[in-house]
């Protein structure tokens, strides 16, 4: 079975926040009882750089800062697993 996910979060900030520094776990992991087939996060305002890493459980983890001023935040990751 072959399953297309859509994450979507969306965040506003009042007042304006100057830097901010975020983690997600989005990704899904590959395993016995599935494989990630692809996989690719959307992030506005843009980060300059997004690191990814693997925790101590084997999760994703995905890291960005955002260091200008801004209104808010939207994150949307696109996952295909079969």
């Amino acid at each position: 079975m072959r399953l297309a996910i859509t994450h979507d979060t969306r965040y506003r900030y009042s007042p304006s926040v100057q830097t901010a520094q975020h983690v997600a776990h989005l990704q899904a992991a590959d395993t016995p009882f599935q494989t990630v087939l692809s996989h690719r996060m959307e992030i506005s305002p843009e980060a300059s750089s997004v690191q990814h890493s693997i925790d101590a459980f084997m999760n994703h983890r995905a890291y960005w800062a955002l260091t200008h001023p801004h209104e808010g935040l939207s994150v949307r990751a696109y996952t295909e697993v079969e």
